[in-house]
């Protein structure tokens, strides 16, 4: 996208999100893609945006944090995805302590960082805690959770998707383990929790990634806003 299509699509969300994610795909992101993004992140105060981006940009080095921090950014966005010893079945086209090295750089640069995980890729309950540890020890603000959906044509395409309650139990561990952390549900909510979406709630999250996601679909934002008024919700300003 240009950074006016950028924009655009902020606009459009402007009544059901507090935050517009942007996100680039690959390893990590190319001189003409960081220039184009700090386009847009510098025009969203500029053209009165009440949302604040936030940018999920790959692996990214401390110059381009420093570019993007003049920009405007405030929150960066990189997840550790799996356990340090499950990390290397999922990924090879970089290692893990990368991922951290990305992580430490952002915050080194003063930026707000929210870092999560997939989960359901094969990994055992020992991973989990593992990673969702490792998570804790960085102390993001924001911990966004994901559930995978198997997708045709794709290595795990043949993994069962994850039961409801399985999810719920890694939502609530999540929970306990980061009392007072944002815990954001992303990938995999319409399809593992179908129309039990509050329950996402009752196991301890306080926020949800509204609209359509990476790999799949979502549903209405007017959907879910219903769905919150119906809990008894306040939404943030």
């Amino acid at each position: 996208m240009s950074a006016d299509e950028m924009l655009e699509n902020a606009a459009r969300e402007e009544h059901h999100s507090r935050r517009c994610g942007i996100v680039t795909a690959g390893r990590g992101i190319r001189p003409k893609e960081l220039k184009t993004v700090c386009e847009a992140i510098s025009e969203f105060q500029e053209q009165g945006l009440r949302q604040e981006p936030c940018a999920s940009l790959g692996i990214v080095s401390s110059a381009d944090f420093k570019r993007l921090k003049t920009a405007g950014l405030k929150r960066f966005h990189h997840n550790l995805e799996a356990s340090r010893s499950f990390f290397p079945r999922i990924c090879t086209t970089h290692t893990y302590n990368e991922r951290l090295e990305t992580v430490k750089k952002a915050q080194a640069a003063e930026f707000e960082v929210c870092v999560g995980a997939i989960f359901g890729l094969g990994e055992t309950d020992e991973d989990r805690l593992d990673v969702l540890e490792e998570i804790r020890d960085l102390d993001p603000v924001s911990v966004p959770l994901n559930f995978l959906v198997p997708i045709k044509g794709t290595p795990l395409a043949d993994r069962e998707r994850m039961p409801a309650w399985e999810a719920l139990k890694i939502i609530a561990l999540t929970r306990c383990i980061m009392p007072r952390t944002d815990i954001v549900i992303g990938g995999g909510r319409l399809e593992v929790f179908g129309d039990n979406q509050h329950l996402i709630f009752k196991a301890g999250a306080n926020a949800m990634i509204v609209g359509d996601l990476l790999t799949v679909k979502g549903r209405s934002p007017n959907a879910d806003l219903e769905m919150l008024r119906e809990q008894g919700f306040e939404l943030s300003p």
